[in-house]
């Protein structure tokens, strides 16, 4: 139900088919919510990859930024990145890069997400042997 949430949240802000995809060949973000909430076995992993990928790549382009004096990326896009399934590469961003280590309320809230991110998973699990 959580993930099925934060599909909701993902498609509402990735609405328009027009956005990166276009409609070649009927694909679009449509479609790819609707792929993805009917099969979460393998929709949670790929958003969990997709998410990460890009998490990793924001941590290494606003470590890039923060010695060059460029503009940052705001932390709670970092952080919204971590809850919506980007938790993976946001820990693996920050111990590569060296990056928002040194602040602890940073790691605290990237660590609830993964938290978050486990119980959910425990929880889907669960519900899925009992019921």
């Amino acid at each position: 139900m959580a993930m099925l949430a934060t599909m909701a949240i993902i498609s509402n802000i990735l609405h328009s088919d027009s956005l990166i995809l276009g409609e070649h060949n009927g694909l679009s973000w449509d479609s790819i919510f609707r792929f993805l909430t009917a099969n979460p076995i393998l929709g949670y992993p790929i958003l969990v990859a997709v998410t990460s990928i890009a998490a990793f790549l924001m941590y290494g382009w606003d470590k890039r930024q923060a010695q060059t004096n460029g503009w940052r990326i705001p932390e709670k896009q970092l952080h919204g990145l971590a809850f919506l399934g980007g938790w993976p590469g946001a820990l693996l961003g920050q111990k590569y890069f060296r990056h928002k280590t040194q602040k602890v309320e940073f790691k605290i809230m990237t660590w609830l997400a993964a938290g978050l991110h486990v119980i959910l998973v425990l929880w889907y699990c669960y519900s899925k042997l009992a019921g």
